[in-house]
């Protein structure tokens, strides 16, 4: 018989605990990019921890891809192609949420 202790929950699932945590992100991101913003407008974001400075710029680059696939929506066909905007290219760059 294999080993167990109190903490296992057999009723819990991997999936259960995926969803949990895509949840809780899907909460922390905005609350987390709304304070790397105020400490960027004071001029504090150069003292935060490395970790969050890899977050905030990891989530900046996806913001402005989403800004740029959103952008590149309002323009008509012909725009797009005079400006050499591939939308499906955009498109695949925008994070699914």
């Amino acid at each position: 018989m294999p080993c167990r202790d109190d903490r296992d929950d057999c009723r819990v699932s991997y999936l259960d605990i995926a969803n949990a945590e895509a949840n809780i992100r899907k909460e922390m991101d905005p609350l987390l990019c709304e304070t790397c913003t105020l400490l960027e407008e004071v001029g504090a974001l150069g003292k935060a921890s490395p970790e969050l400075l890899k977050w905030y710029k990891a989530h900046e680059a996806c913001e402005q891809n989403r800004v740029r696939y959103e952008a590149a929506l309002k323009l008509t066909e012909r725009e797009r192609r005079l400006l050499g905007i591939n939308l499906q290219v955009l498109a695949s760059k925008v994070k699914k949420r």
